[in-house]
């Protein structure tokens, strides 16, 4: 169990990295696509 957890613990945080990214990404897309 304690290995899934880190396991589960490691991808949330991946994950949270990724979306953080990605909505940068987004929203500058979006500036460029408005001007």
């Amino acid at each position: 169990m304690m290995a899934e957890r880190k396991i589960g613990y490691r991808l949330s945080a991946i994950g949270y990295r990724l979306s953080a990214i990605g909505y940068r990404l987004s929203a500058i897309g979006y500036r460029l696509s408005a001007a």
